[in-house]
């Protein structure tokens, strides 16, 4: 595999460099949301070299086929891109749906999606001003379907901006 230019922090120290888990998640499924976007994306490309197919989730822009091919070469097992808008529970509940039909099942979640709301910081709820009240709600609901039905699966929470 060729070195890239590391991008993140990750990639400027050796120990978790992603190529060193090259292979690590061959047969696991991750779901990331919001992987049009800059962190986003990083993630998905880090899960395509760990070897992990790939439900990449957008709002409004779908990634582009030159990505789902990017993350082939990385080493993704597969790429499906699932449009959700994390802030509706329905729309949350396909994702799901969808992830499960074609590859019955999901080991990963990451929770990526969301923005910070506008408007005057004193009158907006602690989290709503992390962004994470109303994109948590429908994720929140199917992370819990997917413990329901796995028994265990990871789920991490990202965020990009600072308090």
């Amino acid at each position: 595999m060729e070195q890239r230019k590391p991008r993140l922090h990750n990639e400027v120290y050796p120990f978790i460099y992603p190529s060193k888990f090259k292979g690590s998640l061959k047969g696991e499924v991750a779901v990331v949301t919001g992987s049009t976007g800059t962190i986003g994306r990083a993630v998905a490309e880090c899960f395509s070299t760990a070897g992990a197919s790939l439900v990449l989730t957008y709002n409004r822009t779908p990634p582009s086929e030159a990505f789902r091919q990017t993350c082939l070469q990385l080493g993704a097992g597969a790429v499906t891109f699932i449009q959700c808008n994390v802030s509706n529970l329905e729309s949350c509940r396909n994702l799901i749906e969808q992830t499960e039909q074609q590859f019955e099942k999901v080991d990963i979640l990451i929770n990526n999606a969301g923005v910070e709301g506008v408007g005057p910081s004193a009158a907006s709820t602690v989290l709503a001003i992390l962004g994470i009240d109303q994109p948590l709600a429908g994720l929140e609901e199917s992370h819990r379907t997917i413990l329901n039905r796995e028994g265990s699966a990871t789920r991490p929470h990202l965020a990009s901006k600072a308090v």
